[in-house]
C-alpha cells in the first residue's frame, strides 16, 4: 500500500514544483476525494475526456460505498 501526502502534493502542485498540465486536474480530484482538500468540480472537470470522466465516477462510487455495477 504507498502512502501519499496529499496535502503536500497539492503544495507542491500550486508552488510550480509539481509541473502537469491535464493531470492537475485530476489529482486535485483525487486528493479531494483521498483527503477531503477542496477541489472546484467545475474546474477539474472541464476537459475531461471520457476515460477519466468514467475513472472519476468509479472513484465516487467507491468512495460513497458503492461499486460500479457491471453493465448487462
Amino acid at each position: 500500500m504507498a502512502i501519499v501526502d496529499w496535502t503536500a502534493a497539492i503544495t507542491m502542485l500550486d508552488s510550480g514544483h509539481l509541473p502537469c498540465s491535464v493531470e492537475r486536474r485530476l489529482l486535485r480530484l483525487i486528493a479531494s476525494i483521498a483527503d477531503a482538500i477542496p477541489v472546484d468540480l467545475q474546474d477539474a472537470l472541464t476537459g475531461a475526456d471520457d476515460r477519466n470522466l468514467d475513472l472519476v465516477t468509479a472513484a465516487v462510487r467507491h468512495a460513497g460505498g458503492r461499486p460500479r455495477q457491471p453493465r448487462g
